[in-house]
């Protein structure tokens, strides 16, 4: 039987975060949690693993792109989420690629639908149902690929 530990940690602001699933190499950090806002897009570009991940959001009437988190190979593929759409569960695998430990594969779910499993590389399992609050941001590390994810929450 596998044990899942969830670090969960709740900033100043009251947000809960949860995770981050993955290795702890990536030496840059990022996070988007648009500030009264939501995201809608979300860009993944992924071949044997997750390369990179981006996000579209709308915050104060005005829509804005991330920079992307990760490399530039792997496949594009593009989640545009609806404004009756919301993020109802995040899993996938961690693995290792290239000596690293980091994001092999991805699915996004939401009460509308299914969004891959992006990468095809093997790893540990990791799933996170989202039973009480909102997904209102992602944060994690990256390098030359997505090395870790998180998900924000709105209580």
């Amino acid at each position: 039987m596998v044990s899942i530990v969830y670090l969960i940690h709740i900033n100043a602001n009251n947000r809960i975060e949860v995770g981050p699933w993955g290795g702890s190499g990536g030496a840059n950090p990022w996070s988007i949690i648009p500030d009264g806002g939501r995201i809608t897009r979300i860009n993944i570009r992924s071949g044997a693993v997750v390369d990179a991940i981006s996000f579209g959001y709308r915050q104060r009437g005005s829509s804005y792109n991330t920079d992307n988190f990760g490399g530039h190979n792997g496949r594009p593929y593009t989640i545009d989420i609806a404004d009756n759409e919301e993020i109802i569960k995040i899993s996938g695998k961690v693995g290792t690629f290239e000596n690293k430990t980091l994001i092999t594969q991805l699915t996004l779910m939401t009460n509308k639908h299914t969004y891959g499993p992006y990468g095809t590389n093997g790893g540990t399992d990791f799933s996170f149902p989202i039973a009480k609050g909102k997904v209102i941001g992602f944060f994690g590390r990256y390098g030359a690929y997505l090395d870790a994810i998180g998900v924000v929450l709105s209580p």
